[in-house]
């Protein structure tokens, strides 16, 4: 408080250096404005996440298996040297989903893959080595988890997502704190629980670290299911 202006000036200039410095050697920082599923390349009309048909045809009202769209992530395919499983990370997000009554869809952070390429169609997100996040069935969300070496588990976290209006749902905050061997997770800033998630293993490093992947498709070909995601953060330690 008694310190010249100049000091003053001096004194910040040496803190923000230090903490610029602290913040790059320590942390690896991403940032998305906007993220969402896109224009699918089917050629049935329909858009949204009801990617590709696995059939030759569509019935308007009816469900059918179809790959999930998983053009909305932020990938590292470098094999570990950038960023990999195994370190602490937060991610935070708003997300709305368009007909989520229809909607069969992920949102994960942090996700891992063995290999660099997706399987097409990806027709099974359990196809995906380990991750953790929400997932989206119908308007129910659930926390998903698949731990390296395991299987897929949903945790109903007893929210039903409202609607903003016939198409939209309502807007919800999420973040994902993933502590290594744990992780928990908010919605709304209240604390929903905390879940083993080891997306390590005894396995070597997965070739492709997934920041952000929100793989989706719709159960009923006559509606356009979507995941929008906006103000996408995510911060892991590089040790």
């Amino acid at each position: 408080m008694l310190s010249s202006p100049e000091q003053k000036k001096v004194i910040s200039d040496v803190v923000f250096d230090r903490l610029t410095d602290y913040f790059f050697d320590k942390v690896t920082f991403i940032s998305l404005a906007y993220s969402d599923l896109g224009v699918p390349t089917s050629s049935v009309n329909i858009g949204g996440t009801f990617y590709k048909l696995t059939g030759s045809s569509s019935t308007p009202g009816t469900t059918e298996t179809a790959s999930y769209n998983t053009s909305s992530r932020l990938i590292d395919s470098s094999s570990g040297l950038y960023m990999k499983p195994g370190l602490s990370s937060r991610m935070r997000c708003s997300f709305y989903l368009k007909n989520p009554e229809y909607a069969d869809a992920y949102l994960l952070s942090p996700c891992v893959y063995d290999g660099l390429v997706l399987p097409s169609p990806l027709t099974s997100v359990s196809d995906l080595t380990a991750y953790i996040g929400l997932r989206f069935i119908g308007r129910d969300i659930y926390v998903t988890v698949k731990e390296s070496g395991g299987t897929e588990k949903n945790y109903n976290t007893g929210i039903k997502m409202t609607m903003y209006n016939t198409t939209f749902s309502d807007t919800y905050i999420l973040e994902i704190r993933h502590n290594i061997r744990f992780t928990d997770i908010l919605i709304n800033n209240v604390f929903i629980g905390s879940y083993a998630s080891d997306l390590v293993g005894s396995a070597p490093l997965p070739g492709t670290f997934y920041a952000f992947f929100a793989p989706g498709r719709t159960t009923n070909a006559s509606f356009i299911v979507n995941i929008v995601a906006e103000h996408i953060q995510f911060i892991q330690s590089k040790n």
